[in-house]
């Protein structure tokens, strides 16, 4: 009876299902949390934006489901907080070097980039450890040396023979990111392959150079003598025509790059699954912008609910039955917000986004 049982159990664990995302938020719903938001902020003068930003993350991580199970975002606001004014003090010093024209300036810049690495590494061990499903944490287990290695040496010398081997650095740069991200006591392992990153960056570069051929031909043949002539509408259309083309292009290289990051990942040896389509991703991304845009930042909330809502319900993970119930939460060490809101205040894309 006993080896019945545990053959039956071995049956079971061998049935794969796929547990997919579900995304329950709603535009109308986070747009009085947004607004609300950016009142407190505006009248404290930016001291609020740590608590809109926790009120912002708690109903996204809440309203995303696996297994029918809400993911939980645990910062807190003071951890933030701190952060940003640390980071506000570092601009202000900036700025106030700049203006004194004091070459300390420049040093400040060079420390900043110089740092990025380390602070883009700290910025991921935050957002993932404060992430948990079912209680159970997520982490990012990659080092500072390992975040200089393939965020600064590694894109530096696959820049020197001509950007030749730059889609390489790329590549390793989004495995490093999903290889070191853990699930309590699972690990995630991506392992993409490298022509797909070639295929896609040649053909980028091929599409800007013809467009940059073609508009230097058309602005030359629009100018008085030969010369381009700045001041003609039609030059302008052109201009503004090549920039839509080449924002068109990087979203296009941002939805191949997010979907190969998900299409060759596993967890715990268990198949991460998209349906994202690239072309899908160019609409909503696109369309997004334009209607926030148009309507001067009002639908902003409506456009994140959106591309949330895309980006999630394309995603599942195929495992057995009780996987999930198996994840065991592992012991984490805590670390500072600097790192995370350093990187957020630059325009650093991290966390779910990979």
């Amino acid at each position: 009876m006993e080896n019945h049982n545990t053959d039956a159990s071995s049956q079971d664990e061998a049935i794969l299902t796929t547990t997919h995302f579900q995304f329950t938020g709603k535009a109308g719903e986070f747009f009085r949390i947004w607004i609300v938001n950016f009142a407190l902020t505006i009248v404290t003068l930016g001291i609020y934006s740590a608590w809109a930003k926790v009120r912002q993350q708690q109903y996204f991580y809440g309203n995303t489901l696996f297994g029918g199970k809400p993911f939980q975002y645990l910062a807190t606001p003071m951890q933030i907080l701190i952060g940003r004014l640390i980071t506000a003090g570092l601009l202000i010093a900036f700025f106030l070097l700049n203006y004194l024209q004091s070459p300390a300036a420049g040093f400040l810049i060079l420390a900043f980039v110089l740092a990025m690495p380390a602070l883009f590494v700290s910025s991921l061990r935050f957002n993932y450890r404060n992430t948990a499903h079912r209680n159970v944490k997520f982490a990012f287990t990659g080092s500072i040396a390992q975040g200089y290695w393939y965020f600064l040496i590694l894109p530096v010398l696959c820049s020197l023979p001509l950007f030749l081997f730059m889609p390489y650095a790329i590549r390793q740069q989004r495995a490093f990111i999903v290889n070191h991200i853990k699930w309590g006591d699972k690990e995630f392992t991506c392992e993409p392959p490298i022509k797909n990153y070639y295929i896609l960056f040649l053909s980028m570069y091929v599409a800007m150079g013809v467009m940059v051929g073609g508009m230097f031909a058309v602005t030359k043949s629009l100018g008085a003598g030969g010369q381009p002539d700045m001041t003609n509408p039609a030059f302008v259309l052109v201009f503004l025509m090549m920039y839509l083309a080449m924002f068109y292009i990087g979203i296009a290289v941002k939805a191949y790059l997010f979907k190969w990051s998900l299409q060759y990942s596993k967890l715990a040896g268990h198949q991460v699954i998209t349906q994202l389509k690239p072309s899908r991703y160019v609409f909503v991304a696109v369309t997004n912008f334009l209607a926030i845009g148009l309507t001067l930042g009002l639908m902003l909330p409506w456009a994140k609910i959106r591309m949330a809502r895309f980006l999630l319900e394309t995603s599942a993970l195929e495992a057995p039955a009780n996987f999930i119930s198996e994840v065991e939460a592992t012991h984490q060490k805590e670390n500072s917000a600097i790192g995370q809101e350093v990187a957020d205040g630059l325009d650093v894309e991290i966390g779910f986004g990979l």
